[in-house]
């Protein structure tokens, strides 16, 4: 499932304010600063309304709702409004277990978002981010972030077509068994 934010969709020119956490999906994106995202208006829209802190000097946090574990595996991001250049930002995983594991991004300043995939960035319960340099330095735009997450001691329930499918099927090769006995008489 996608994290995309399409629900704070504003028709305006303005930078809007989103509050320092934003849920979505059963998922929580919090910071100690300020989300903000441009209106479909701004020039810094880049066609997906996407958030991006206030401030860089602050991490940026990804949870589930509720606690739980869940798999990161990709994330859009871009830093077309910072004319600087290109921008690390450096990913760091805490999974259940208490083990971490980290990636690092460079996100390039041309217009439009970049789709950047994770390795091993399974079993979490945070995601932290953050740019290398946190001070001075642009705050790059993510939008569809690719999670998933299991519900603990959920069993998987087949779709009713698998289910009509190996229904017919198993009725078949039965039937077909019964005839290969007959014809062997």
């Amino acid at each position: 499932m996608a994290i995309n934010f399409e629900s704070l969709a504003q028709n305006s020119n303005s930078v809007n304010n989103a509050g320092s956490t934003y849920t979505e999906s059963g998922f929580t994106v919090s910071s100690s600063t300020q989300l903000l995202y441009y209106g479909t208006q701004s020039r810094n829209y880049q066609g997906s309304t996407a958030l991006f802190p206030f401030s860089t000097a602050n991490p940026i946090s990804l949870t589930k709702v509720g606690g739980g574990a869940f798999d990161l595996s990709s994330i859009d991001l871009t830093d077309f409004t910072s004319g600087v250049g290109q921008t690390i930002i450096n990913f760091t995983g805490t999974r259940a277990d208490n083990s971490t594991v980290a990636q690092s991004l460079t996100v390039d300043a041309l217009p439009g978002f970049q789709t950047f995939n994770f390795s091993g960035f399974t079993n979490l319960v945070n995601v932290k981010w953050q740019n290398s340099v946190a001070v001075g330095t642009s705050a790059p735009q993510f939008d569809n972030i690719n999670v998933s997450a299991t519900v603990p001691g959920a069993t998987a329930v087949p779709e009713p077509f698998t289910i009509i499918g190996t229904v017919i099927g198993g009725t078949a090769a039965v039937r077909m068994r019964r005839k290969l006995k007959q014809s062997v008489k």
